[in-house]
């Protein structure tokens, strides 16, 4: 929807409408943060339960 829109190449916005999308800029940042963080997390957790799998069939 975003890149449909165009959101972050147009200059045709308001001080309020930049103001908006400045903070929906920082959001998706944060989130994409968050999303990397998850994705390491849960990384290392399938990895643990992998190890200890092998650990019990040996």
């Amino acid at each position: 929807m975003l890149r449909k829109w165009s959101v972050f190449e147009r200059n045709d916005f308001t001080a309020r409408g930049e103001n908006k999308r400045e903070e929906l800029a920082a959001f998706l940042e944060d989130l994409e943060r968050q999303a990397t963080k998850f994705e390491e997390m849960r990384d290392r957790s399938l990895a643990r339960e992998r190890a200890k799998a092998e650990a019990r069939a040996s």
